[in-house]
């Protein structure tokens, strides 16, 4: 019994001189690193962004369709093709519609404009009309509202009527599947001029009735005589053979 516990006392001399194994102390940096490492996935999932293609100048990236495809273009339907000439006095109301044809990339709205070549001028019909997904355009235009208050006032003349893209330029190169700007239909218009009763009215481009001038009687008097002479060749030549 003494001995178990003196073995038992020495032991536990024995194992008081041993000094425990330092225990491993953290790692900031390390630490910091795994959180990095556990959240980079979701971080990097997090700020994945969404969007369209862009080129290096930072422009949208626009469809190019076959080559062998049509232009986009328009047909007149008011007025209609088989009804010819059309000319509007300034004062009334323009009424004018249209079909799309060839479109695949809709614009999202058109600009309307009339051109004139006599004053170098280009007239605002509309701006930003909506394109309907029906493909036709219809447009009503007060030129007496306008010319009211115009800063260039209409002319009696001809005008081309243009219709383009409102994102676009008159002069854009025409590109397959794109609505191409549209300049195929004239018109003419005049400015109405006020009533004036007949005994009043004076033709400037006519001369008094019932005179003659000099050039018109001298002209006069040599058909006459052409004629005379003519007769008178004529039976002078049949009386020769006989004929009266």
């Amino acid at each position: 019994m003494d001995l178990a516990v003196s073995v038992r006392a020495s032991a536990t001399e024995g194992d008081s001189t041993i000094t425990p194994a330092p225990s491993r102390s953290a790692d900031p940096s390390s630490d910091a690193d795994s959180d990095d490492n556990d959240s980079s996935p979701s971080n990097t999932r997090s700020t994945r962004r969404s969007g369209s293609r862009t080129n290096s100048g930072g422009a949208s990236r626009t469809t190019e369709y076959d080559m062998r495809d049509p232009v986009g273009g328009i047909a007149m339907i008011t007025p209609g093709l088989l009804e010819g000439a059309q000319y509007y006095k300034i004062g009334d109301n323009l009424t004018l519609a249209w079909n799309y044809t060839s479109v695949q990339a809709w614009p999202t709205a058109v600009d309307v404009l009339a051109s004139c070549k006599a004053n170098q001028a280009t007239y605002t019909l509309t701006t930003n009309m909506t394109v309907k997904v029906s493909g036709t355009g219809k447009l009503t235009w007060d030129s007496g509202d306008y010319q009211r208050t115009a800063t260039i006032p209409l002319l009696t003349e001809t005008y081309t009527l243009i219709v383009k893209d409102a994102n676009g330029e008159v002069s854009d190169a025409p590109k397959p599947g794109y609505l191409a700007p549209y300049m195929q239909w004239t018109f003419g218009m005049y400015e109405p001029q006020p009533y004036t009763p007949l005994a009043d009215f004076q033709c400037a481009t006519c001369e008094n009735a019932g005179s003659l001038t000099s050039g018109e009687r001298q002209t006069l008097i040599s058909l006459l005589a052409m004629g005379v002479v003519t007769v008178l060749s004529f039976t002078w030549f049949a009386s020769g053979f006989g004929v009266f």
